[in-house]
């Protein structure tokens, strides 16, 4: 079994696109980068409902947050497979050799057929050269199992045939690349629009679903066809699933006198889930900034002192625990000496300006 360790760049606290989720969808991004379902190569099953569980988040609730944060990093989830990938997984995660590149994809054989191996074994953007190598030369055997299900025999028969085809491809694959080439012709913000017009939250993530899954243009307008036909029936998460794949039909319709209060609610949620993550982003931008001011104005001061004066100002910063917080101060703790700081500057004599 692979390791369970994985990496984490601690500056995705900082990322843009991380501080602009909500606080469930940034939980469900470190569940994707930390997952217990995962494994070496950022390309692993996934269980959308053994995530819900894990993270404690509804069933009802988790494909949307899952949808988002998808659509936000361009993550992508093959809903057909049930298999997730990451791109960018071995900017973070590079083999420190090639044996262990090569032990690294020994995981494929762990999983099922899917359209993403295809890209999975072409991106060697992030690997350095010897190891782009590596992979090229691996995936020749190891992508080809996950990618299709030709038999050895099969591929003797048809090689003639076949032989201006990508080892990657299959019948299956060549039926979804044609549904998405198929969708490249037409404008696909259009088919989002639809859905955004109709109050779907994660529109463009419904889209890719649909897509993946070898859905056409046509099978979205029926869906939403449907939805038109009876206005009020059933909420925009509804018609996301149905688009996504998630739903084989249409949930039961809500009673008619709490179509109004349930849209109302739904609506003042979201409403106020992006008021507290403003809220959250810009206590966060006053709290750094107010850290980097005292940093410039007492740090020096603070760096100066020693001893008994250090201990009698971290006393004034945390009365109780004061040996803790001199331990964590030590250790370059930022946040133990941003409230040092604010102490010693509260301690600080009032300017020549301000006495005046």
């Amino acid at each position: 079994m692979a390791a369970k360790y994985r990496r984490v760049d601690p500056r995705i606290w900082r990322d843009e696109k991380f501080r602009a989720l909500s606080g469930e969808e940034q939980l469900v991004a470190v569940y994707l980068l930390t997952s217990p379902q995962g494994n070496r190569l950022g390309l692993f099953s996934f269980s959308p409902a053994m995530a819900a569980e894990d993270l404690n988040l509804s069933p009802e609730r988790f494909p949307e947050l899952f949808a988002n944060v998808l659509e936000t990093f361009g993550w992508h989830f093959d809903s057909v497979a049930r298999v997730v990938y990451l791109p960018k997984w071995w900017k973070y995660n590079a083999p420190a050799n090639p044996n262990v590149l090569k032990a690294c994809l020994g995981d494929m054989h762990d999983l099922p057929e899917t359209q993403l191996a295809k890209e999975f074994c072409s991106n060697t953007r992030f690997l350095p050269a010897n190891l782009a190598k590596v992979l090229r030369n691996v995936t020749a055997n190891v992508c080809e199992n996950v990618a299709t299900n030709v038999h050895p025999q099969e591929q003797d028969q048809e090689q003639d045939q076949e032989q201006d085809r990508h080892p990657l491809q299959s019948p299956r694959l060549d039926a979804i690349h044609e549904v998405n080439h198929q969708w490249t012709t037409v404008e696909e913000a259009a088919a989002t629009k639809m859905l955004v017009d109709r109050g779907v939250v994660a529109a463009k993530g419904a889209i890719t679903a649909a897509r993946n899954r070898g859905a056409t243009q046509d099978d979205v307008r029926a869906i939403v066809a449907e939805f038109d036909e009876h206005p009020g029936h059933y909420g925009a998460g509804a018609l996301q699933r149905r688009v996504a794949g998630e739903l084989a039909a249409w949930p039961p319709a809500n009673p008619a006198a709490k179509r109004g209060d349930d849209a109302k609610v739904a609506a003042a949620k979201r409403d106020a889930e992006r008021r507290e993550h403003e809220r959250r982003i810009a206590e966060n931008e006053r709290a750094v900034a107010e850290a980097e001011a005292l940093e410039r104005q007492f740090g020096g001061r603070l760096d100066a002192l020693t001893g008994e004066p250090l201990r009698l100002l971290i006393a004034a910063a945390y009365p109780t625990g004061t040996d803790a917080a001199l331990v964590r101060l030590r250790r370059g703790d930022r946040l133990v000496r941003t409230d040092v700081l604010r102490a010693l500057r509260d301690r600080a004599p009032p300017s020549p300006a301000m006495a005046g």
